[in-house]
């Protein structure tokens, strides 16, 4: 059992930690000495989670049968870890649980794989919706208003834009943009050499930028941005 490949630990109803295989050490981020000090109800699991496992264990003294549910851990990192339970418990002769045994799943790919699958068909039916737009809107600031709608909701962003490429001028020009908070996107002119926008319309692909405090310019040229 401690070197099993699933993880197994035994828990005691005030909280203690008795034996945790290498499974669940390695699930956990504690070592065998630190889960001694460790309570399974307080530090392991989130504030959030408390309740319904309670109601598990409820049921669980209840009928006398194993209960099997899901609930979250909390790594020794502070990073979150999705799992399963297949909760045991073990009764005094007064019919007292003593302590319980669980078999513990680590559902990480699980959940990624489940997201991976929610977002497609979010991304499909996003497709469909803006498919339907175009087809019954009138012009082309419609369908782009419409796109851009969607396309806030399916990224989960605050504010969304579409700029048109003017070749004969090199410039982006604002078409239609939702949830800025001034008007100032709809005035900008960007030159096709300057701007992560730019890159974007010159190279044909995605540019992530995860933090614009980093880049003062925000992908401008230092003449560029004198120029504003």
């Amino acid at each position: 059992i401690r070197n099993a490949s699933v993880a197994v630990g035994v828990g005691y109803p005030d909280g203690r930690l008795g034996m945790c295989n290498l499974a669940f050490q390695k699930l956990t981020g504690y070592d065998e000495e630190e889960l001694k000090n460790i309570s399974w109800n307080n530090v392991l699991t989130p504030p959030e989670w408390m309740e319904s496992e309670m109601q598990s264990l409820v049921e669980l003294r209840r009928t006398k049968q194993s209960v099997t549910y899901e609930k979250e851990y909390l790594h020794k990192s502070g990073k979150r870890i999705p799992i399963e339970l297949v909760v045991h418990a073990f009764y005094d002769t007064d019919g007292n649980v003593t302590h319980y045994y669980a078999f513990i799943t680590d559902l990480t790919q699980r959940k990624q794989a489940e997201e991976k699958i929610r977002r497609q068909i979010d991304y499909l039916t996003a497709l469909q919706d803006i498919d339907r737009t175009i087809a019954s809107a009138f012009g082309m600031k419609l369908s782009l208003k419409a796109l851009t709608s969607k396309a806030i909701s399916l990224l989960a962003v605050d504010a969304a834009a579409v700029m048109l490429v003017d070749f004969a001028a090199n410039t982006l020009q604002y078409a239609v943009g939702e949830g800025f908070r001034t008007d100032l996107s709809k005035a900008a002119n960007i030159k096709l050499e300057n701007g992560y926008a730019s890159r974007v319309a010159l190279e044909q692909h995605i540019v992530k930028v995860p933090n614009l405090t980093d880049d003062p310019n925000n992908g401008r040229s230092e003449e560029h941005t004198s120029e504003l």
